[in-house]
């Protein structure tokens, strides 16, 4: 893309750098461009047009002419291309084709575009040592990302999706973004989708980061050529260069001449480059196709869009979301022709279908009115006049109320003032005249979008309103695969309806899944790991077959090669009625470690390596001995844990009181060996909390206390042991508890929730089960993640309270008022503990993706969170903000609930401390960012800070 310089307010367009000698002059350029268009063959004509272009050498050692300012093509392309132009303007059927615009590219009579689903996930890398400095590199990165936002949102339900990923890493990108020194022969240049593959390069000139031209807009207008569309003035157009290539081309809409495709020439065109609503007309046209195609597609589960407005600025918010829903194609729009006694107001508040109670914000209407008529010069609308207007928003209104209290002394004059400028429905006054209530009318707004739709974003005059209300509903009976694979129900399922099992594995990582999370997959560290640096997981259970999914990762195993069935198929579906006592730990097993191998099941931690041991047997010195000589080993002992899913001995009668059935004395828990060696070596031990069912002594769930006589889930009070109970629809918006699982509410002695029933996973060395399921595989779950921790970022954790503190730090507050009091934490989420502890992460509300920032200082000293509806103080919402590492969008409830916070800070070496769910001030700055930028709460789907930050004046 060619760079725009204003010299004296007039525009001057640079074409090719590399001109002769003598000045060319237009006329002279045409005349050129015509002889070799007439007759392409004609070498002496070829050649003079070949010596108009610009020529650069990338890749090294390919001679490439810049052709049309920023497409790069061999010398037998541009022949090509001149042959082909003499049928510019007729389809594959040799019809004649108007003109018009967007223009998509089109090669051998066919559209050029990614056609496939599969090919519109388009992945892309940025090579860091082409840049001079860290602050170009990351200028290209956040420009490009901007750039690709823009053409993903500008058609939610055509998938395409552009992301950026590691150099050298895993996945191969389609193209990669390079810096080139050109000699300012254009600002960026890019390929189309038919470009070969060797040549599907974003190039960046020096010139990029010095013109005056939208440095987002440049490379918006590049990506618009790698999703396939030409040039506006690809035909010519009065003032612009005569375009040198002649693929044919097929226009998708009317000409639009300040399209993000065009050039800024012939009193066309646009410095900013942005997305016309023509543009974006065009591109959903191209990649959605026809109404048949439609028809036949897959359809898509719906989440919503759910925005409630209310307070004096109802009408003009509501306009202004308008325009941010048109930009996004969350919201059509259609022509309309004035009549008499139409003005502005009247045209757009029944198009969008304001209720009668708004007023008119002429000011946002006019803005909409621009913003869907780039081409009208005045608002003055004539009779007659064909304008486009939005759809309907399918406004609802409702009824709220707000108490004012006599003995708040700035209650009165917020009173008049709501009344004199909110839309009153009601008025009441107590008896004693020391409450009044005003009841007011507020508007709800719901748009469906499409379940994987791209992230939405609005502006900061909506997201830091206090009257303006955003959130995503997604469908409740949604469980889309969001990590790899597939889920193991799925797998399950899939058996059941075949002979044979699927081509595919069950991924357990599904099953930790966070309903806000984008497609995230096991990290490579979590896979394997360098010798001497693995996470070891130590197993005391049952006996573990020598399945081959598992087999692998156990490092001491010493028995037979197989129990009899080595020779079925273990790509069978061959599953049987689950026996905890001979199936238990091999099923676990397969949580935490099954390997990748094309089938079977996907396990938390397959790179982890896993000892087992058989609880049979084993005494309760010997289990010591057993603690100590795992801990005792050369190798990295912060990187080992314990898993224990069941319960020791149990105490000698004289330990337990008779009446109240409690220990007679705490310290009674370390009078075994066991139990002390834990206390003694600090070792990570993850232990399941225990529940009341057919196979425990419990016929209710019990409250876990330091007196409590089971072990070890008694001994969560201990610094270096994790306690976990089971959750049901955990990834879900309405997870809760089982209710047959132990709990703790007044001794915090459990702490984290995880999947725990209905768990498919193997059993025998060939055969699965789908057990009840209860706390053990709740714990595994939670141990198989401990361990990809220590994998991923082991240097981070010096010990077993860190790892525990993380997991608590990361875990999702969803649980219900009665559910949170049962345990200390939430329930693991996997995304979040995964990512690296030593840097600062960001989930914006509407993203899909943790972001890394930088954090500066908070805005606020302190903040007190108040109950969302009693707007009462809460008693746990006092923070000193410097204390505060994490704030999550608390997600339960129903959608039309005022949003509301969790904030959690680190409390000693291996706890937290987290508030109930409430709200302070959702518009108000909340953290500023090293860059600048500030962060308010309304903007916040979860945020984790690296280390504690200072209070500081926001600018």
């Amino acid at each position: 893309m060619r760079l725009i310089r204003l010299t004296l307010a007039v525009v001057v367009f640079l074409f090719s750098a590399s001109s002769p000698a003598q000045p060319v002059t237009g006329a002279t350029r045409l005349e050129i461009h015509q002889a070799a268009l007439q007759d392409p063959f004609d070498d002496t004509a070829f050649e003079r047009y070949l010596k108009l272009l610009g020529t650069v050498n990338q890749p090294p050692g390919i001679r490439l002419y810049v052709v049309e300012g920023d497409l790069l093509l061999t010398r037998d392309e541009v022949r090509a291309h001149l042959i082909s132009l003499k049928n510019s303007g007729k389809d594959d059927k040799g019809s004649n084709l108007a003109t018009g615009e967007l223009i998509s590219n089109v090669v051998d009579g066919k559209r050029d575009y990614w056609e496939k689903q599969e090919q519109r996930k388009l992945l892309y890398s940025v090579t860091r040592s082409t840049f001079d400095s860290d602050a170009e590199y990351q200028l290209v990165v956040d420009h490009l990302k901007q750039a690709a936002r823009d053409w993903e949102q500008a058609c939610a339900e055509c998938n395409i999706k552009f992301s950026q990923v590691s150099e050298g890493g895993p996945k191969k990108p389609l193209f990669d973004v390079v810096k080139v020194a050109t000699g300012g022969k254009f600002a960026a240049a890019s390929f189309y989708p038919s470009t070969p593959v060797a040549r599907r390069h974003l190039f960046v000139d020096p010139i990029y980061f010095s013109g005056n031209a939208d440095k987002i807009g440049v490379l918006r207008h590049e990506l618009g050529h790698i999703l396939g569309y030409r040039h506006e003035h690809v035909i010519g157009v009065a003032g612009c260069e005569p375009d040198p290539v002649g693929d044919a081309w097929t226009p998708l809409t009317p000409y639009d001449a300040h399209s993000v495709m065009h050039y800024f020439c012939g009193n066309a065109g646009t410095l900013d480059m942005k997305l016309t609503a023509v543009d974006i007309q065009g591109h959903r046209k191209q990649y959605l196709g026809s109404a048949e195609k439609k028809a036949a597609a897959p359809q898509h589960r719906h989440a919503e869009l759910v925005m409630r407005l209310e307070g004096g600025e109802a009408a003009h918010n509501l306009a202004l979301a308008a325009g941010e829903l048109l930009a996004q194609s969350l919201l059509e729009s259609k022509s309309y022709q004035v009549k008499a006694k139409d003005s502005i107001c009247t045209i757009f508040k029944n198009s969008l279908g304001y209720p009668k109670r708004l007023r008119c914000p002429e000011p946002q209407f006019i803005a909409l009115l621009k913003q869907l008529n780039p081409h009208i010069a005045s608002d003055k609308l004539a009779l007659g006049q064909v304008i486009m207007v939005p759809d309907s928003m399918g406004i609802k209104p409702y009824n709220y109320s707000r108490v004012y209290y006599g003995w708040d002394a700035d209650a009165q004059p917020r009173l008049r003032d709501d009344q004199k400028l909110w839309n009153v429905t009601e008025f009441s006054r107590s008896s004693d005249g020391k409450k009044s209530v005003l009841t007011f009318e507020g508007y709800e707004v719901r748009i469906k979008m499409a379940e994987d739709a791209p992230p939405l974003h609005f502006s900061d005059a909506l997201t830091s309103s206090v009257n303006v209300y955003l959130n995503v509903v997604q469908p409740r009976s949604s469980a889309p695969v969001l990590y790899s694979s597939t889920s193991p129900e799925d797998r399950v399922m899939q058996c059941h309806q075949s002979e044979k099992a699927p081509a595919v594995e069950g991924d357990y990582l599904t099953m930790l899944r966070n309903p806000t999370a984008g497609a995230v997959a096991l990290p490579a560290c979590a896979m394997g790991c360098a010798e001497g640096r693995c996470a070891q997981i130590h197993f005391v259970d049952t006996r573990v077959y020598p399945n081959p999914d598992i087999l692998p990762a156990i490092k001491n195993y010493a028995g037979p090669a197989g129990d009899g069935d080595e020779a079925a198929d273990l790509r069978l579906c061959l599953e049987i009625p689950f026996k905890a006592s001979e199936h238990h730990a091999t099923h676990l097993a397969g949580i935490m470690i099954s390997q990748p191998n094309g089938y079977g099941f996907l396990g938390l931690s397959p790179g982890a390596q896993l000892f087992t041991y058989e609880r049979d047997g084993l005494s309760d010195e010997k289990f010591a001995d057993l603690i100590s000589e795992a801990m005792d080993r050369t190798d990295r002992p912060q990187r080992k844990l314990f898993l224990f899913a069941s319960m020791f001995e149990a105490y000698p009668d004289g330990a337990v009181d008779a009446a109240s059935g409690s220990l007679k004395d705490a310290n009674f828990r370390f009078r075994s060996q066991t139990a002390k060696r834990i206390r003694e070596l600090s070792p990570l031990w993850i232990t399941a909390a225990g529940q009341a069912d057919e196979m425990s002594a419990a016929q209710v769930p019990v409250e876990l206390t330091p007196r409590t006589p089971m072990s070890p889930m008694n001994l969560g009070d201990q610094a270096n042991v994790v306690v976990v109970t089971s959750c049901t629809d955990c990834s879900d918006h309405n997870a809760k508890l089982d209710d047959a699982a132990n709990y703790s509410q007044g001794y915090h002695m459990v702490h984290l929730a995880a999947p725990g029933s209905n768990v498919p996973g193997w059993a025998t060395t060939t055969r699965m089960a789908q057990p009840k399921g209860g706390t053990s595989q709740a714990a595994a779950f939670v141990a198989g993640l401990a361990a990809s921790m220590l994998n991923c970022h082991g240097d981070y954790f010096p010990d077993a309270a860190s790892v525990r503190q993380r997991l608590m730090l990361t875990s999702r507050a969803v649980l219900d008022q009665d559910d949170a009091k049962k345990l200390r934490a939430g329930i693991v989420d996997a995304e979040a503990a995964l990512l690296d502890p030593s840097r600062s992460w960001l989930k914006k509300y509407g993203d899909a993706d943790y972001v890394e920032i930088r954090p500066k200082n908070w805005c606020e000293t302190v903040i007190g969170l108040s109950d969302a509806f009693s707007k009462e103080t809460m008693s746990d919402g006092f923070f000193e903000l410097k204390q505060v590492q994490a704030i999550a969008r608390y997600a339960r409830g129903a959608d039309q609930e005022p949003s509301r916070w969790v904030f959690t800070s680190p409390e000693g070496a291996a706890d937290i401390r987290r508030s109930s769910p409430g709200t302070w001030s959702p518009g108000a700055r909340l953290l500023q960012l090293a860059d600048g930028s500030r962060i308010s709460l309304n903007q916040i789907q979860h945020l984790l800070l690296a280390k504690k930050v200072g209070a500081g004046e926001c600018k």
